[in-house]
C-alpha cells in the first residue's frame, strides 16, 4: 500500500547497506537488509511520508545493521520447508531455462506449458538431477555432481564479495524490483525473489567452476553465474495461477533465502 516514492526511500536506505562493502562482509550486510525489511514489512506504519517517519525508519534500519554486527541478529538455522525448498528449485529451473524474454507475450497455453517444464525441471533438481549449461561453459553438469563435487563458493571471498554487491546494487539503485515492469508486481515478493539470488548465484558459480574443472570458483565463474541466475530473473510472474497465493507467502519470508545457503554453497558434508 505505500506509494513508489516511500517505496524509494526503502530501496535507497537498502542500497546503501549493500553498497557499504569497506567496512564488513557481504554475508553481514545482505543479513542486514533482510532483518530491516522483515521489521519494516511488519511495522504498523501506515506511511512514511514526513521527516520524522523516515528519520525513525533509517534509524531503524541503522539498530539492525549494529545488531547483526554483534551477532544478536542471526539467519534461521532450520532447514527450509518442503513447499519453500521446492519454490527455489523452480527458481533454479527456470533460471536455467534460459526462457526467451519474449515469453512474458505468448499466450495462455505457451505459458502454461513453459511454467509445467519448469516445475519438472524443479523437481529435477530437487532430485539431485538437474543438467544444465552454466552461461560461457561448453561442458554440461548435473545439479547433483556440483553439490558433491564442486569446489565451495566462500561469499566473504573477494571475488563473491565484489560479484554478488555489483549485481544487488544494481538491481535495487535502478529500482528495477519496483518497476510496474517487474513481474511480481508486489514490492515485498519482488524484494524476497531478489534476495533468493543470493543462493542461487553461488550455486551457478560452483556449476560454472565444476564445467572447467576448476579447483575453486573464480571471478570468471562468478561472472557466469551473475548471467545465468540474471536470465529470466523478474519476467516470471510467481503470483500468478494456482500456486501463486502460496509463492506469494513464501516470497515474503526475507529469511527463508539463507536457508538455502548450505545446499547451494557447500559439499555435503
Amino acid at each position: 500500500t505505500y506509494s513508489r516514492p516511500e517505496l524509494e526511500f526503502v530501496s535507497e536506505l537498502v542500497t546503501t547497506e549493500i553498497a557499504d562493502a569497506g567496512s564488513r562482509p557481504f554475508p553481514e550486510r545482505i543479513l542486514a537488509v533482510a532483518k530491516f525489511l522483515d521489521l519494516f514489512s511488519k511495522s504498523s506504519f501506515a506511511e512514511v511520508k514526513d521527516e520524522k517517519r523516515r528519520e525513525f525508519v533509517a534509524t531503524l534500519s541503522r539498530g539492525v545493521r549494529e545488531q547483526v554486527k554483534k551477532g544478536i541478529l542471526r539467519a534461521k538455522d532450520a532447514a527450509p520447508s518442503f513447499a519453500e525448498r521446492l519454490l527455489f528449485r523452480q527458481i533454479l529451473g527456470m533460471s536455467v531455462r534460459r526462457e526467451p524474454v519474449d515469453l512474458i507475450r505468448a499466450g495462455s497455453v505457451v505459458r502454461a506449458s513453459r511454467t509445467i517444464s519448469a516445475f519438472l525441471m524443479g523437481l529435477a533438481f530437487s532430485a539431485g538431477g538437474g543438467v544444465f549449461t552454466p552461461s560461457g561453459r561448453e561442458r554440461k553438469v548435473r545439479a547433483g555432481e556440483v553439490r558433491r563435487f564442486a569446489p565451495d563458493a566462500d561469499p566473504s571471498s573477494p571475488e563473491a564479495d565484489g560479484a554478488l554487491t555489483r549485481y544487488f546494487v544494481a538491481h535495487l539503485a535502478s529500482r528495477r524490483v519496483l518497476d510496474p515492469a517487474f513481474k511480481p508486481r508486489e514490492a515485498l515478493a519482488s524484494l524476497g525473489l531478489l534476495l533468493r539470488q543470493y543462493p542461487a548465484i553461488l550455486f551457478f558459480a560452483r556449476a560454472a567452476s565444476f564445467a572447467r574443472d576448476g579447483e575453486t570458483v573464480d571471478r570468471s565463474d562468478y561472472a557466469s553465474a551473475l548471467r545465468t541466475a540474471d536470465w529470466t530473473f523478474g519476467h516470471v510472474d510467481w503470483m500468478r495461477g494456482l500456486a501463486g497465493r502460496a509463492w506469494r507467502t513464501l516470497l515474503a519470508d526475507m529469511d527463508a533465502p539463507f536457508q538455502h545457503l548450505a545446499w547451494a554453497a557447500r559439499r555435503p558434508g
